[in-house]
């Protein structure tokens, strides 16, 4: 119910587990930064959904998968710094 939720930044801070699907529905986040954490398991393609992001940060997780083509969708991201295959489709 966060719909007017803005930013999120919870880089280093030692988070585990996945991301949420639902993080999708998230349409006003401008800032989603979990980056060096120890989240796990595959980037939600939902988070495609954050269209009026500017600064999308992930790397230094563990990642498994493939990265979900919809994160292309995303204006400003930091998918360079993952070191997983793009999904199929």
């Amino acid at each position: 119910g966060l719909t007017k939720l803005y930013m999120i930044t919870l880089g280093n801070n030692r988070i585990s587990g996945s991301v949420p699907p639902e993080m999708g529905n998230l349409t006003k986040l401008v800032v989603l930064a979990l980056s060096y954490n120890r989240l796990s398991g595959s980037i939600p393609p939902e988070l495609g959904n954050l269209t009026e992001l500017v600064a999308f940060a992930l790397c230094g997780n563990n990642w498994t998968g493939c990265i979900p083509k919809s994160l292309f969708n995303v204006p400003s991201n930091d998918l360079d710094e993952i070191d997983l295959p793009i999904c199929d489709d």
